[in-house]
């Protein structure tokens, strides 16, 4: 049986992240406010692949494809939520 080092991201919910091209989550779990659109997500250092986010939006913001993103989410109604996979390069 190998060793496997706990997530990096710290457990339950966090504080709320506003909105920005770039978010640095901390949390496995953040409230997201604002509209601007996220296009990268920065992990902690040391983030593994497997690694589980959930964001559940109090604004109107999107997830974009064009930084590490790998699926698009237009946020069409306050308290929608995404649920996001680290695999090693993107967020899916």
């Amino acid at each position: 049986m190998s060793y496997q080092a706990p997530f990096s991201l710290s457990r339950g919910l966090g504080p709320a992240l506003s909105s920005a091209a770039t978010i640095t989550p901390t949390f496995q779990v953040h409230h997201m406010t604002g509209t601007t659109g996220v296009a990268t997500i920065t992990g902690p250092t040391g983030i593994q692949a497997g690694e589980m986010l959930t964001l559940i939006f109090d604004g109107l913001a999107s997830l974009l494809i064009t930084g590490n993103i790998a699926v698009a989410m237009t946020v069409t109604g306050v308290g929608q939520k995404a649920i996001l996979v680290w695999d090693g390069t993107k967020w899916y």
